[in-house]
């Protein structure tokens, strides 16, 4: 399976999404962003209002986006649906002199998020520079974070560096 951010065209609506692709390509889970931050992009995102939780051959998983892990009414719904795992792809951006050590705020929501919900949160950064916009020249810087379900940070990825980890998480 596969998790992918992207933007998303309805229309006239422009939305953050994300979806979990299973192994056999098949559209498992659409998340829209729900809590959109729009003084950061014009035009706005239109926000989401679904919070879903999906059942897979590895146990039922989640998607959330981003500063939707700042709300916990929106982590409340997903608690409600039981995820044994939950996917969250971060847009974690700060100036440039403010790295690595910004690092640490992701990792401290990853926890939070995996506490307040009950289930591993896979918090995934972007890794370059933002080109455009209100925080242009920016800097997401990777870090991406692996918590258990107590919030105990399992992994770290390195800052500004896009390898790819490799983790085992106990599920549920």
């Amino acid at each position: 399976m596969i998790c992918i951010g992207m933007v998303e065209k309805e229309g006239n609506r422009l939305y953050d999404s994300a979806v979990l692709i299973g192994r056999d390509g098949e559209l498992l889970l659409k998340h829209r962003k729900i809590n959109i931050l729009s003084h950061l992009m014009f035009p706005p995102y239109t926000p989401g209002d679904g919070v879903e939780a999906v059942e897979t051959e590895i146990g039922r998983i989640g998607v959330l986006i981003c500063a939707d892990t700042f709300r916990e009414d929106i982590l409340e719904r997903m608690r409600e649906r039981r995820p044994d795992l939950l996917i969250v792809p971060y847009g974690w951006a700060a100036p440039r002199d403010r790295w690595p050590g910004h690092g640490e705020k992701l990792r401290e929501t990853v926890s939070k998020a995996a506490r307040f919900v009950g289930a591993p949160v896979a918090g995934t950064d972007l890794v370059g520079m933002i080109t455009h916009g209100p925080w242009r020249g920016y800097i997401y810087g990777g870090q991406s974070v692996l918590a258990n379900s107590k919030g105990e940070i399992l992994a770290v990825g390195a800052d500004r560096c896009s390898d790819v980890l490799v983790k085992e998480v106990e599920l549920g």
